[in-house]
């Protein structure tokens, strides 16, 4: 795995979350681009459960968008996604 694609990802997950807080919608989406396309690198490389759980976590996400509850996709993003991304060694295993 490569740290600048984590960093990437990471930092993708942040600026979403926060730019659907601020009404940023368009913007928003295109961050959330990046961060599915940097989580789709990253998943190549995790254990199917880890890379199970994550994925149930973004399409959890992208249904909320499609409902139109950008607050529901924020708080995912930040709050169960985010994390999951932190520990770096972990998510590696």
């Amino acid at each position: 795995m490569q740290p600048e694609t984590l960093e990437r990802t990471q930092s993708a997950a942040r600026s979403t979350a926060n730019l659907f807080r601020l009404g940023m919608e368009g913007a928003a989406n295109d961050t959330l681009v990046t961060l599915i396309d940097g989580l789709t690198e990253l998943l190549r490389d995790v254990a199917p459960e880890r890379a199970d759980e994550i994925g149930h976590l973004l399409s959890d996400a992208v249904r909320a968008q499609e409902r139109g509850d950008v607050l529901r996709v924020a708080d995912l993003v930040e709050f169960e996604l985010l994390p999951r991304l932190e520990p770096a060694e972990e998510l590696a295993e």
